[in-house]
Formats: structure tokens, sequence, C-alpha cells
């Protein structure tokens, strides 16, 4: 552990051999990723570190959320329904899919051209990887730790992939996830479904997503 008065405690990272670096500094994590950043961070995922509010989620009968969700708050739901529980002391994380495991490049097409030629894009080149998200070194090496705790142990950790993809954009994913070699145990397309009531069930220690609309309705 290090303690740097306030200075900035990314020139450690390295040192550290950090695979994951969480902070609430956001000009940290841009250098972080920065396509500029030195090589010093090559293979060391980032990400912000968001304020959980205190308020109680309240599910609507149409699915809707009148507020955030707060962690504690979750599991207390969790424990009132009549379903399976998840293991106790599992770990679970859950990646968004564009500009997390995946790079931003199809994404940047949505945004810039709209849906119609985001879903030409996509079938055009469905059997062509996407770009590794800043997250990806980090899901691998995940991987990586699961397979050494073994078989027996392997449900330690379950990882979880939540996207807005669907339909046609969903080829694309599944083609890049075999292309990596990286397992995911869930994957869940939405469409454009809001997000929070599933990771509400999901509970999960930890959500990557690059989307500050779907971070605070998560909260």
């Amino acid at each position: 552990m290090s303690f740097t008065s306030g200075t900035d405690v990314t020139r450690y990272l390295q040192a550290w051999g950090c695979d994951l670096f969480l902070t609430t500094e956001e000009e940290q994590v841009r250098t972080v990723l920065s396509a500029n950043a030195p090589t010093m961070f090559k293979g060391i995922a980032a990400a912000l570190v968001c304020n959980i509010s205190a308020e109680k989620v309240d599910l609507q009968s149409d699915g809707s959320l009148s507020t955030v969700v707060k962690t504690m708050d979750v599991r207390h739901e969790t424990m009132t329904l009549n379903i399976s529980q998840w293991p106790k002391d599992q770990v679970r994380i859950v990646f968004d899919g564009d500009g997390v495991l995946f790079s931003d490049e199809a994404e940047r097409v949505y945004k810039n051209h709209g849906l119609e030629a985001f879903r030409q894009s996509e079938h055009e080149k469905q059997h062509i990887a996407l770009p590794e998200g800043p997250m990806h070194a980090f899901a691998l090496k995940l991987q990586k730790l699961r397979e050494a705790l073994g078989e027996d142990n392997k449900w330690r950790v379950r990882t979880f992939l939540v996207t807005a993809r669907n339909g046609v954009a969903n080829e694309r994913a599944f083609r890049t996830l075999e292309q990596w070699g990286l397992d995911i145990d869930e994957t869940h397309f939405l469409g454009g479904l809001n997000k929070t009531p599933f990771l509400v069930a999901m509970d999960p220690v930890i959500y990557f997503d690059d989307t500050s609309d779907h971070i605070n309705r998560a909260k």
C-alpha cells in the first residue's frame, strides 16, 4: 500500500503489478486508458468509482424504477423473493459490452450515424472480432484466476455481460468472445431495456459501464 499525500498514484501502478485501478478521480482514469498513455499503463484496466445512493429501490408494476439501487437493499429484495439464492461468498462481476469489454468502435457508429447504420455495420462485420476495450485484459486475467481455482472452486467468481445489443448485433459479440477465448458465465442482450432490474437480480460486487445514465440508475 502506498500513501502519497495526495500526489498522483498512477506512477506506481506498474510497480505494484496492478491489473485493475479503481479511483474516484476521473482524470486518473483518463490518463491510464488514454491511447497516448505511456507503455507503463499497458494491460491495466481502470474505472471510475461512483458514490452509492442511500435511497431504496422502488420497483413499479411495469418494471420501471422510481429511484436508484443501494447495494444492501438489492440483497434484501433478493432474499424476499421465492427464487434460488446466489452462493454465499461468490464474487459476481458485471461488464457492459461496447466501450467496456469491447472498444467503442461500434458505439461510435450508432452515435454518429444512427441505429440503422449501426445494424448494417454490425451485419457486415459480424465475422470480424471487435477491438479490445478497456476491461478486456482484466476479464482475461479473471478467467485465469478462475482456472487456477479449479473446477470445484470456479463458482467463487461469476462473470456477466449485460449489453444493449440485440438481434443482428449479437453475432459479432459472440464471435468476439470466441476469438478472444473469453468465457463469460452469463450474457444478456437487452435491446435497450433498463439494465437495473437485471442488476438487482445479479447483485454484483462491481459493475462496469461507460454510460453515466446506466450507472446513475444502478447506484
